[in-house]
């Protein structure tokens, strides 16, 4: 049977979804072949995501994930797509139907919301600060609002950006309170009435090192999550737990999501926690789940 998927994006040699789908195929007995598809490397029209993408679904693929820069160009591609999609404006994963047609989901904010039910739960509180309001941030403050926080303080070096994002949510979410902010806006004082923080930026990864929070507004009861997993053990996330505070890093969000996707392309479960517990292997063991 034709197990065929693959990643769509530019620049994605780094990936390390190839080794998290063929490992979970492994485990459960099914021939799971995941590669790199990036637009960079591809001849011709196969350089444009919306032509690969296609291309893929007439070359025995049963699906593919999009990354950046692809995921609105997406879609408009499939011939279906769910309701988050549609909110995120964004699709990262993409079946193809027996009957030839594709449909598109997005599994960002489930998976980023899986790693805050797992590692914040109960103490997940009102109000959050988040930086970003680009694709993962609509995505982070999606799983958020959805899981009963009332307001978001939406920070981005676009205060249009931010802004767009704030009123999409507050007209989503009945009861919802949101506001934007360039992080200029962003004080202790803000910070000391926050139950959370979330970075849905590419800050503290290896390219951009350092964190958009200082080590001094961290305090035990204010938690703390990241979308950044190279390293896993990040400056927001160090600073954390120095306090004592909880912390859910990005390794949470690419695993869970991937499980997602896996389920959606195979038509079975996942081992979630395998794949999790997997991808910190991968990353060196640097944190304990």
């Amino acid at each position: 049977m034709c197990r065929r998927t693959g990643l769509v994006g530019s620049g994605i040699g780094y990936s390390l979804s190839p080794q998290l789908h063929e490992a979970e195929g492994d485990a459960l007995g099914l021939a799971v072949e995941y590669v790199l598809l990036d637009t960079a490397q591809q001849p011709g029209e196969l350089s444009s995501a919306e032509h690969l993408i296609r291309w893929a679904g007439e070359n025995c693929f049963v699906g593919v994930n999009v990354t950046v820069p692809h995921k609105r160009a997406a879609l408009s591609v499939v011939d279906s797509h769910d309701e988050l999609s549609e909110f995120l404006e964004a699709i990262n994963t993409v079946v193809f139907l027996p009957d030839g047609s594709s449909r598109g989901y997005n599994t960002d904010a489930g998976g980023f919301g899986r790693g805050l039910d797992e590692e914040i739960g109960a103490l997940m509180g009102d109000r959050v600060i988040q930086f970003g309001a680009g694709g993962a941030g609509s995505a982070t403050a999606y799983a958020l609002a959805s899981r009963g926080v009332r307001h978001i303080d939406i920070v981005d070096l676009d205060l249009g950006r931010a802004g767009t994002l704030s009123k999409k949510l507050t007209e989503h979410f009945v009861g919802l309170t949101s506001q934007p902010l360039t992080p200029n806006g962003v004080s202790k004082e803000l910070a000391g009435k926050a139950d959370g923080l979330v970075n849905a930026t590419p800050v503290g990864g290896s390219i951009h090192p350092g964190s958009l929070v200082s080590a001094t507004w961290h305090r035990p009861d204010l938690w703390v999550a990241d979308v950044v997993y190279t390293p896993l053990t990040t400056s927001l996330v160090t600073n954390a737990r120095q306090t004592g505070a909880r912390a859910a890093h990005g390794g949470l969000m690419l695993a869970y999501q991937a499980a997602m996707s896996f389920e959606l392309f195979h038509g079975i479960k996942p081992n979630a926690d395998r794949m999790r517990d997997h991808l910190v292997s991968l990353r060196g063991g640097e944190v304990a789940t």
